[in-house]
């Protein structure tokens, strides 16, 4: 009789663990995928079992709690979603992830479960032997323009008789629809070789916004740089370097085309004064050798140019 009564509890405990099991739904939503969100639900499966989930095999529909495993078509790629449903003491959660092929799910599946099972996020869990192709492939950008050019414009220093003279330069740009980065250097004076004369050479970074993305457009700008200035007159001698920045205002045109034509007013504010050069003057000094006339005082010149720029 005790023999009798083991050997029926024996009986009894495969079928008291397979009542205990968690259904796997392999799902697909479309009939061509079915063959394989059965292969796919099996792998995921496997890795939740493998994570303590006391699951079952693939099947198509279950009436009690379940993962479910679905595979959809997504253009040329495929989406693996694993959800948990009804699973007593949890709560239903999702993932899901891109492939871009169905062979990558044997990447994507220990991930899968990792992170349904409250382990790494599918973000933290990509390394170089599980990232999937979907997942690593190029980042999609807004387009941009490279482009280099040259600047010829008209320049005038503010404290000075020196209103207007000539300066070139050159550019590097990159400009999207609204927005641009500039590269800028260059120079000029006013009345260069003569008694009276201002000069300055300068390099500068900064940006640029865009009011239209037509293909004309007015815009505004900052940035900061370095510059050497210089000014002398019968009077004085003075010259200086430093920081600065600059501002502007102007219109682009041909914005649609390879090329564009730009006109622009810059304001360039050294963070510096001018003061006494070196190689000073004679006239700074009376007819008793060695004894100095009155110093000048500092100055400070802000250069402003108005000009053309070619982007090519």
């Amino acid at each position: 009789m005790k023999t009798l009564v083991a050997a029926l509890a024996l009986a009894s405990l495969p079928a008291a663990a397979h009542a205990a099991e968690v259904a796997c739904i392999a799902e697909a939503n479309t009939p061509d995928l079915v063959a394989d969100a059965r292969t796919v639900a099996l792998l995921t499966c496997d890795e939740l079992r493998k994570r303590g989930v006391d699951i079952g095999p693939p099947t198509d529909k279950a009436d009690g709690p379940a993962w479910r495993v679905s595979l959809h078509r997504l253009g040329s790629e495929y989406l693996v979603r694993l959800a948990r449903e009804g699973v007593t003491g949890q709560p239903d959660t999702t993932e899901q992830i891109r492939l871009a092929q169905i062979g990558d799910i044997d990447r994507a599946a220990p991930r899968l479960a990792e992170a349904a099972t409250g382990g790494r996020s599918l973000e933290r869990s990509q390394e170089m032997e599980t990232v999937t192709a979907a997942e690593a492939r190029p980042m999609q950008k807004k387009d941009g323009d490279l482009m280099w050019g040259l600047s010829v414009y008209g320049v005038g220093f503010t404290g000075t008789d020196e209103l207007a003279s000539f300066g070139f330069g050159g550019v590097l740009a990159y400009e999207t629809a609204e927005f641009g980065i500039q590269a800028t250097f260059g120079g000029g004076g006013a009345g260069e070789g003569t008694v009276d004369d201002a000069q300055y050479v300068h390099g500068a970074i900064g940006g640029r916004y865009f009011f239209s993305p037509s293909n004309t457009s007015v815009f505004a700008g900052a940035g900061l740089g370095g510059m050497y200035l210089s000014y002398k007159d019968d009077n004085v001698s003075l010259d200086n370097g430093g920081l600065n920045a600059y501002g502007e205002i102007g219109v682009e045109f041909l914005r649609l085309h390879g090329s564009r034509l730009s006109i622009e007013a810059r304001l360039n504010a050294p963070f510096f004064q001018l003061t006494e050069s070196d190689n000073g003057y004679d006239y700074y000094y009376d007819d008793e050798p060695g004894v100095r006339d009155d110093a000048p005082e500092p100055a400070y010149i802000m250069p402003i140019t108005v000009g053309v720029t070619y982007l090519f």
